[in-house]
C-alpha cells in the first residue's frame, strides 16, 4: 500500500449521533479518520519496499485555524467529549474543533510513523494533511432550504473551486514526497 488519502468529511447544521454514541461530526472527521489511519498506518510500515516513501494523507480545511477552544470546554475533563455534549452543539464551531483534532490526529500519526532506524532521520511513511480550499461539493448539502439553496448558488458560482481542481491539491500532497516533507 503506497498511498491512502482520507477524505471523509461532513458538516452537520444539527446535532445527531452517530450508531456509535458520537456526534456525526466528531464520528466521521475526527474518531474514524483516527481509526482508519491507524490501521493504514500499521498496514503501510508493514509492505514498505526498498527506499519508497509510502503517504497517508489526511485531507483537512483551513478553518482548523479558526477553531477555538472556549474555556468553558478546556475546563472540562475530556475536551472530546465536551464537543460531544447536544447541549452545547454549533455547527461551524464542531466543524472547525473537528479539522483542528484532524491536525492533531496527521501529528501523532507522523511521530508514529517514525523509522525504526533512528539513524535514517526519515519516517517509513510520510504523514501529511492538505487542504483542498473551498470546492462545489455535497458538503453544504444540510443547508436546503430556499434561501440556503440562492446563496449556496451563489457563492458556488462566484468563489468556490471546483472539485476537480481541489483534488489536484491532494495529488500534489500525495506526489511530492520528500519535498512536501521539507515544507512541513
Amino acid at each position: 500500500l503506497d498511498v491512502a488519502v482520507l477524505n471523509a468529511g461532513v458538516y452537520k447544521i444539527k446535532y445527531a449521533e452517530s450508531r456509535y454514541g458520537w456526534e456525526e461530526t466528531l464520528q466521521v472527521n475526527v474518531l474514524s479518520t483516527a481509526f482508519i489511519g491507524l490501521l493504514l498506518l500499521q498496514q503501510m510500515k508493514a509492505s514498505k519496499r526498498g527506499n519508497s516513501l509510502p503517504v497517508l494523507e489526511i485531507v483537512s480545511s483551513g478553518n482548523h485555524e479558526d477553531a477555538t477552544i472556549s474555556a468553558e470546554r478546556r475546563g472540562v475533563g475530556n475536551l472530546l467529549q465536551s464537543y460531544n455534549a447536544s447541549n452545547h452543539y454549533n455547527a461551524k464551531e464542531q466543524y472547525r474543533a473537528s479539522k483542528l483534532f484532524a491536525m492533531y490526529i496527521m501529528k501523532t500519526l507522523a511521530s508514529l510513523a517514525k523509522s525504526s532506524d533512528v539513524n535514517s532521520g526519515k519516517p517509513d511513511v510520510l504523514v501529511t494533511s492538505v487542504c483542498p480550499g473551498a470546492c462545489k461539493s455535497d458538503l453544504s448539502r444540510e443547508y436546503n432550504s430556499f434561501a440556503a439553496n440562492i446563496a449556496k448558488t451563489a457563492i458556488s458560482a462566484l468563489f468556490l473551486r471546483t472539485t476537480e481542481q481541489g483534488s489536484r491539491t491532494l495529488v500534489s500532497g500525495v506526489t511530492l514526497g520528500e519535498q512536501l516533507r521539507r515544507r512541513v
